[in-house]
């Protein structure tokens, strides 16, 4: 069931929303529901390194390319 949410945005990000819809074609509904997803995806996703890097890092992974490297 989807459920309705509400916010309230100064005039600046109204009007970037706005600007964003129109060149991708979206509804606002989807532009604001796409960035909220992205969003806590991003939070996710920084969470999941920050728990990983210092398992990487014992493990002799210092940088992205020592990561790279091996799943190559």
């Amino acid at each position: 069931m989807n459920k309705t949410i509400s916010f309230q945005a100064d005039e600046t990000l109204e009007l970037s929303v706005e600007r964003e819809c129109r060149l991708s074609g979206e509804t606002r509904d989807e532009f604001i529901k796409d960035a909220i997803e992205r969003q806590l995806l991003l939070n996710a996703f920084e969470r999941a390194r920050e728990l990983l890097v210092p398992i990487g890092k014992t493990l002799g992974y210092h940088t992205d390319e020592d990561v790279f490297r091996d799943l190559a």
